[in-house]
């Protein structure tokens, strides 16, 4: 990622962003199907990217941190599946098109 704190900045806002919505989307709880709010993943969308961008190298790191934090939020063992790993995916792409280079 490049070095101007502005641009950091709004790449993390967007990593956020767009976390939040790929989460919203794609349910991995079945929270919002379930009649939750729309932005029910926000709060972990915001721990997933703050984790991303310190821990993570790879997109199999951010599988972990994903599976991890919504383990943590929710209080629930979460197995690994690759429903998770579709979602860490799609959040590794929209981080990348940011400009986003997690954990690197």
């Amino acid at each position: 990622m490049t070095s101007n704190p502005e641009h950091r900045r709004r790449a993390y806002l967007r990593d956020v962003h767009d976390t939040a919505r790929i989460l919203a989307q794609c349910d991995p709880l079945g929270l919002t199907g379930a009649g939750a709010p729309a932005d029910e993943y926000a709060e972990e969308a915001s721990e997933i990217v703050r984790r991303a961008h310190r821990e993570v190298n790879d997109q199999d790191d951010l599988v972990a941190v994903v599976r991890a934090v919504l383990e943590e939020a929710f209080g629930q063992p979460i197995a690994a599946s690759q429903e998770l790993a579709d979602v860490a995916a799609m959040i590794w792409r929209a981080m990348r098109s940011h400009g986003s280079t997690p954990g690197l």
